[in-house]
């Protein structure tokens, strides 16, 4: 018996580990949100360029108007996947026509997308909610691993014993 707990809290510790690293973010801290709009923002604001070579005196200035779209996706790749496509709508609303990479689907739904508010999940609470999760999946594991390996020795057991009864049986014994 001794040895069926051991293996089965061994079964609960890893199942609660694994939960652990497998449990994803609702949402994004408010801090980092509003840390994306500050450099979507900034991003978005018109920047010099510096004039080619081939165009020296022909013009005086270029002036980059809206960021490469590569450029938003990496600002957006550090939330997460909920929030992504509510930054990247938001972002795509100040376009004028679409960038080359995006899918019309994403283009023609950006109004709706953008509009839909943000996932925010503090740091704590999703602290809280993955330890949650986690102490439900060992104890689920060690209960159900427990009732197997029980399970299991009783059927061992009465195979042994109908084994015996058939082995006796047959040398003419009861």
């Amino acid at each position: 018996m001794r040895a069926k707990v051991i293996f089965s809290a061994v079964v609960a510790a890893a199942l609660g580990t694994a939960w652990i690293v497998l449990t994803e973010r609702n949402g994004d801290p408010a801090r980092v949100v509003s840390e994306f709009d500050r450099r979507l923002s900034d991003s978005f604001q018109p920047r010099p360029l510096p004039t080619p070579p081939s165009l020296e005196g022909k013009v005086s200035s270029i002036v980059q108007v809206a960021p490469a779209w590569s450029e938003v996706k990496s600002l957006a790749s550090s939330l997460t996947w909920q929030n992504r496509q509510i930054a990247e709508a938001k972002a795509l609303i100040r376009y004028e026509t679409r960038p080359g990479d995006v899918y019309s689907y994403d283009w023609d739904a950006r109004q709706a997308t953008s509009s839909r508010a943000w996932q925010i999940e503090e740091s704590s609470d999703f602290n809280m909610r993955r330890t949650k999760v986690a102490t439900i999946a060992a104890a689920a594991g060690f209960g159900v691993s427990i009732g197997v390996l029980m399970t299991c020795s009783w059927l061992w057991g009465a195979l042994l014993r109908r084994v015996r009864e058939l082995s006796n049986a047959m040398r003419g014994r009861e």
